[in-house]
């Protein structure tokens, strides 16, 4: 039993790549938390910094976790970009109306 779940769950391709992912996504979530705490330090160069992890953030989900090298046509890799920024954009925008709505509303 034990040299089953080594060789087929543990050590297999596909689950090191996912292990590999989630530690590369983790390493880039760490910086971004460390620059985003330390903005006095890298002040000047800290949204473009993080704007560059985040778009790092995004490539390294589609290929690791979305499995993005199984699709061999463009249409495929463009639509999963676009639905990802799609999401992303209604989550920003809705934390922001959030907020404002918050700051206008609960401190009058």
């Amino acid at each position: 039993m034990k040299n089953f779940l080594i060789q087929y769950f543990f050590f297999s391709n596909r689950n090191n790549i996912y292990f590999f992912g989630w530690i590369w996504t983790l390493m880039i979530s760490i910086v971004s938390f460390i620059i985003a705490k330390n903005y006095k330090l890298f002040k000047s160069y800290t949204f473009f910094v993080l704007l560059f992890l985040c778009i790092l953030q995004i490539i390294s989900h589609l290929i690791f976790f979305f499995d993005i090298k199984k699709f061999s046509d463009l249409n495929s890799i463009l639509g999963m970009f676009f639905f990802s920024l799609l999401v992303i954009c209604i989550i920003i925008s809705g934390s922001i109306w959030i907020m404002h709505n918050l700051d206008c509303y609960h401190f009058e």
